[in-house]
C-alpha cells in the first residue's frame, strides 16, 4: 500500500506526522507490498457467492419483496401484540399515578426544583457539580 501522505495531501489533511509514524508500522503491507491485493481479493472470493445470490435478486418486484418480509415480520408482529396485550391486561391493580402529559405538566404544581435551581451553584443535588466530580 503506498503512503497516501505523501507530499501536498499531507499538508491539506493536517495529519500528525508523529503518529502516522508509529501507526504505519502496523500496516501489514510495510513489510509485505501485495498484502492489500491479497486481501482484496480474498475477500470477494469468499463473498461471490451471496454477491451472486444478490444480483440474481435484482429483477424481483415490490410485491416479491413485502411477500418474503412477511414471511418473518407478520409472526414476529403477533407475538409481539400478544406480549403487549398480556402486559396490558396482567399490568398491575390500577392504583399506580397516570402518567402526566406536557401540557399537564407545565400547568400542574409539580414538587421538586426546577432546572434553574438545579443548575445553581449552590443548590443541592446539582447535576453539573455531581458531572465535575466524576469527570
Amino acid at each position: 500500500m503506498t503512503d497516501r501522505f505523501d507530499g501536498q495531501a499531507r499538508e491539506s489533511l493536517e495529519v500528525d506526522m508523529e503518529i502516522h509514524g508509529m501507526l504505519r508500522t502496523f500496516d501489514p503491507a510495510l513489510h509485505d507490498p501485495g498484502y492489500w491485493t491479497r486481501f482484496g481479493n480474498t475477500v470477494l472470493a469468499s463473498a461471490a457467492r451471496e454477491l451472486g445470490r444478490r444480483r440474481r435478486l435484482v429483477p424481483m418486484t415490490v410485491t416479491e419483496v413485502l411477500m418474503g418480509w412477511g414471511r418473518t415480520l407478520v409472526p414476529t408482529a403477533l407475538v409481539a401484540a400478544a406480549l403487549a396485550g398480556l402486559v396490558l391486561v396482567n399490568g398491575g391493580n390500577g392504583t399506580e399515578p397516570a402518567p402526566l402529559g406536557i401540557e399537564e405538566m407545565l400547568v400542574s404544581e409539580l414538587e421538586g426544583l426546577t432546572i434553574l435551581q438545579l443548575s445553581l451553584p449552590n443548590a443541592p443535588e446539582n447535576p453539573l457539580a455531581l458531572m465535575a466530580e466524576m469527570f
